[in-house]
């Protein structure tokens, strides 16, 4: 009685066995496979340039009662800038018209329906050189035409790519390095490179200024004989990259 119940027990873990090695073979369906061991790594570059380009937006802001008188006033006054900068040998293909409008001012009291009391006109245009020399010019010729909206100076890099490929490669040495020397110290064996990411992040003013531009008097030459100081100083361009290496 003994022998054949523990043969039956023998019999029944034989089959529990096999039942579970063939669910495990058919789930699967092949041998398993450990996931990759990944090190991420980020570095960073950052190089100085001097800008090489310079944007001026400049123009003429009118107020009036009549909206055709101020808009013609306006128009009259945009034509001396326009001259300004023609005599200050602007190319015409440097100078863009970047804003033009003229909208009601409205005076709003309490309970009552808003109503107009007169307009606005505003023109502005936007002066591109590659010679930093003139940006001083520019302004002054400007004001002294009768723009009363000194808007931007704003300095840049007429061609940056070269420079964000010298910082993206800076940035990817430095990456591979960095990653180097953690599985040197960790023991063990960098592999592949898995996948890399990059942000360009630009490049932005580093000392940049320009002295405050205060416009006063009417213009058409009322703006006296000191010039205004302007200064490009330096831009960063900057590279961000996302390694991912195997560990071996």
């Amino acid at each position: 009685m003994k022998k054949r119940r523990l043969s039956t027990l023998i019999v029944g873990a034989s089959l529990f066995l096999s039942s579970v090695a063939t669910a495990h073979t058919v789930n699967t369906g092949h041998e398993t496979v450990a996931p990759k061991r990944l090190l991420p790594v980020t570095a960073s570059a950052q190089i100085k340039a001097a800008p090489d380009k310079a944007t001026v937006s400049a123009g003429v802001v009118t107020e009036g009662k009549n909206a055709s008188e101020t808009a013609s006033e306006n128009a009259v006054k945009m034509t001396a800038v326009f001259d300004a900068l023609t005599r200050a040998n602007i190319p015409s293909s440097d100078i863009r018209t970047s804003q033009l409008s003229l909208s009601p001012r409205y005076d709003y009291e309490s309970r009552k329906k808003p109503r107009i009391v007169g307009y606005t006109a505003n023109n502005l245009v936007t002066v591109t050189t590659q010679d930093l020399t003139k940006v001083t010019p520019i302004i002054d010729a400007l004001v002294q035409a009768g723009s009363n909206n000194i808007q931007n100076v704003k300095f840049s890099l007429s061609d940056p790519d070269a420079i964000q490929a010298k910082a993206l490669e800076e940035a990817i040495g430095k990456a591979r390095a960095r990653a180097q020397l953690i599985a040197r110290s960790a023991g063990v064996t960098l592999g592949p490179l898995q996948s890399i990411n990059v942000n360009n992040n630009g490049y932005f003013p580093n000392n940049q200024s320009y002295d405050e531009i205060v416009v006063t008097g009417g213009g058409g030459g009322e703006g006296g004989g000191v010039s205004t100081p302007v200064s490009g100083g330096e831009l960063t361009i900057s590279v961000t990259v996302n390694l991912v290496y195997e560990m071996l």
